[in-house]
This record gives structure tokens, C-alpha cells and sequence, in this order.
């Protein structure tokens, strides 16, 4: 048998070792921290919840008066609160004051005379913390290992809440329940121990890996338009085209398509346009092709003025369509926009994953098709495999910007 009072003071003794951690570790985080700090209010709760237990010889009414069952809920409240706020999800303050307003309004009815109705009150109360919490790690942890991890913690811990309702029910609802429970008390109170270190831990975790996750996204990104660098696109492009290959099944829909995209006369413009012409061209393409990209397409900036675009399910036909959208869509934003000069244009290369879906091959039939649609006098799309040709209303409006670029700046033709 274990003694109750000393494993209640070794779980407080524990959370407030967490809860100095994740205080310590708040320190200069920015928005982690606000996230750290409701877990570390949380833990400390659940220490002052266990040292009150434990004292429990010295001063019954401490335990009488529900105060720790009540602290023990607001600490399960902070945690939901913190965990949505890593999360992103939804915890309506109503929601996450209700157990502790419920404790209180049950201790004003006097219901604690029956240690046994306050038992199953704090259980079914921590058994919809438990959920909620381990519903937004599981579902909406951002594909943290840790997230899938601690959610699974929490769903075992309100699985475990309804054993223990089942047992204090089976045992005629007795006076004192912890007493006469004997051996099922003992396993109750070693797995709240159990749940807090695990909890505590994955917690800590999260918070590393979140921060790692957005050293990497800071490393794969271009800080001056927001879409990913090369890197980036690079990764994630060939993790995107390797898992959608399935040689065992025909689907209509496996064919992605690959663009890469220049702005024409770039350096030309750069050169006569000073004053930020190259950071606001680049933003103005930037908006206009997220404003064409569908669910799993990728888009990110290979360097200079050159972009790549992966469309994920689209063949070359539709490719090559939305692929003119584009185009036309950036001459006249480029058109309508007072800081970029008459005639900035875009030219598109275009390969598809018919003949192989790797990227490094994707790139270099997309680069031969760019250099084509250069030399074919710009502001239009050609396609890797020579079968698009160019429609007949790019070709007339790539000779009508080249005369507009030959009279806005005497190199620009080149």
C-alpha cells in the first residue's frame, strides 16, 4: 500500500517542478510565452491542489471545503484554455469557467456532505476537460508528433475518469470512498501522478517543437513576398508529388503540372524604375498568382524574378489554361497599378508530370519550355512537350507590350 498524503505532496511537488519549467522557458518567447504561461498558472494550481490534499491529516477541512478539487479543475480549465490558444481553436470562456462555477455553486448547495457526489462531480467535469483538450492536440496540433501524442494522454485520462465513477458507483457510494477503495484508490491517484508527468513533458515538448516548426518555416520562406524560397518550394514540392504517385492505381487525376514564371525585362525595368519598382512588382505577381492557386498547389520564388508553381491534379490542357489566366491576370494588375511601368509582363514554361514526377526533371523542361517562350517574344505560355502552342491572343498582346517596352526604355527590347 502507498501512502495517500505522500503521493498527493509527490504529484504537487512535481507540478510545481513543470510549472518553474515552463515559467522559465516563457522567458522572452514572445507569443509561446503567453501560451507557456497559461500552462505554467495551470501546474501550479495542480501543485497547490496536491500540497492541500497532502496536508489533509493536519487540516480535514481543507479537504472538506473542496478546495482542492476546485483548484484541481481550474488547473484542468487553464489547460484547455492554453492548449486552444496554441492550437488556434475555439475554448469559449462560459465553457472553460463552467467546472469551477459548477464546484462552487455545488459546494453552496452543500453537496459535499457525500464525498461521493463530489468525486463523480469532479470526474464527469475533468472528463469534459479531458476531451476537449485532447480534441484540439489531436485534430488541430499542426502535425506536431507531440500534439497526437498528449491528446492521446488526455483521452486515456478521461477514459480512466469513467472507470473511476464506475467504481466509486459499484461501491454503493460510501462515505468515504478513497478509504474504503483500498487498492482502486491507490491506482487512481498513481495514474493522476502518471498523466501529469506526461502531460508536463509533452507539454514542454510542444513548445519545442513549435518553436523549431517556425524556425524551419522562417528558413524556408522569402521574407520579401511570404511564399516559400527555393528550398522550401523544393521540400515540399517533392514531398507534395512524391505522395501523390500510386502506380497501382489509375486515376484521371494524378497528372500535376509545373510552371515556371519570369517577369520579362525585369532587370531592364530595375534599372530605370528605382524607388522599390522590384519589391512591388514582385508582390503585385506574388497576389495575383495566389489568387489562381487551388487547394495543394504550391507556389515559391526561385530567385531574382523567377517563380515556380506545382498544380496538383491538373493536366496539361487545364495547366496551360489557368496557367494564361495567370498571365493576363498579372498584365493588368501590373497595367492598373501607378508604381509599376507600361508593360510588365510575365512569361510562363510549362511541363507536366506525363514523362516523370520528378522535380529536378519537372524544373529543367519547364526552364527549356521558359527560354522558348522568351525567345517567341515573351508574354506568353509554352508547354515542355511542344503540343500548346501559343494562343493567338498572347501572341497579340506580347507584340503590343514589347512596342510598349520598346517606348518606355531603350534597352527593354533586349
Amino acid at each position: 500500500m502507498i501512502h495517500l498524503p505522500t503521493a498527493f505532496f509527490i504529484f504537487g511537488a512535481l507540478a510545481f517542478l513543470f510549472a518553474i519549467k515552463m515559467a522559465a522557458d516563457g522567458i522572452g518567447r514572445g507569443e509561446s510565452a503567453k501560451v507557456l504561461l497559461w500552462w505554467c498558472t495551470a501546474f501550479f494550481c495542480l501543485a497547490c491542489a496536491g500540497i492541500v490534499a497532502a496536508l489533509r491529516p493536519v487540516d480535514p477541512s481543507g479537504v472538506r471545503s473542496g478546495l482542492p478539487s476546485f483548484l484541481l479543475l481550474v488547473a484542468f480549465a487553464l489547460t484547455w484554455r492554453g492548449i486552444a490558444a496554441f492550437t488556434g481553436t475555439r475554448a469559449p470562456w462560459p465553457l472553460v469557467l463552467a467546472g469551477p462555477l459548477i464546484w462552487i455553486g455545488a459546494w453552496s448547495a452543500g453537496l459535499f456532505a457525500d464525498d461521493a457526489y463530489r468525486l463523480i462531480l469532479v470526474s464527469v467535469v475533468v472528463i469534459g476537460y479531458m476531451l476537449a483538450t485532447g480534441h484540439a492536440l489531436f485534430f488541430h496540433g499542426g502535425g506536431l508528433r507531440s500534439a497526437r501524442q498528449a491528446g492521446c494522454v488526455c483521452f486515456f485520462h478521461a477514459g480512466v475518469q469513467v472507470l473511476r465513477i464506475a467504481t466509486i458507483l459499484w461501491l454503493v457510494s460510501p462515505t468515504e470512498p478513497v478509504r474504503m477503495a483500498g487498492f482502486p484508490a491507490i491506482l487512481f491517484v498513481f495514474e493522476a501522478v502518471l498523466v501529469l508527468v506526461a502531460l508536463g513533458y509533452l507539454f514542454l515538448s510542444l513548445s519545442r517543437e513549435r518553436g523549431e516548426q517556425m524556425l524551419l518555416a522562417a528558413a524556408q520562406t522569402d521574407s520579401l513576398t511570404g511564399t516559400l524560397n527555393r528550398r522550401g518550394f523544393a521540400d515540399k514540392a517533392q514531398q507534395r508529388l512524391a505522395a501523390r504517385e500510386d502506380p497501382l492505381r489509375e486515376d484521371p487525376l494524378r497528372e500535376d503540372a509545373l510552371l515556371l514564371c519570369d517577369l520579362d525585362h525585369f532587370n531592364e525595368f530595375s534599372d530605370i524604375n528605382r524607388h522599390g519598382f522590384g519589391d512591388e512588382a514582385l508582390t503585385v505577381f506574388c497576389r495575383t498568382a495566389e489568387s489562381h492557386l487551388g487547394a495543394g498547389d504550391l507556389i515559391g520564388r526561385l530567385g531574382g524574378a523567377e517563380f515556380a508553381i506545382l498544380l496538383v491534379g491538373t493536366d496539361r490542357a487545364a495547366a496551360t489554361r489557368r496557367a494564361d489566366s495567370l498571365r493576363q491576370a498579372f498584365e493588368a494588375a501590373a497595367r492598373n497599378n501607378s508604381a509599376l511601368p507600361a508593360g510588365l509582363t510575365v512569361s510562363i514554361g510549362l511541363s507536366s508530370t506525363g514523362p516523370g514526377r520528378e522535380l529536378e526533371n519537372l524544373l529543367r523542361r519547364a526552364d527549356n519550355a521558359l527560354h522558348r517562350a522568351k525567345a517567341r517574344g515573351r508574354n506568353r505560355v509554352v508547354s515542355a512537350d511542344d503540343r500548346t502552342e501559343d494562343s493567338p491572343a498572347a501572341t497579340a498582346s506580347a507584340d503590343s507590350s514589347s512596342l510598349v517596352s520598346k517606348r518606355s526604355s531603350p534597352v527593354a527590347a533586349g
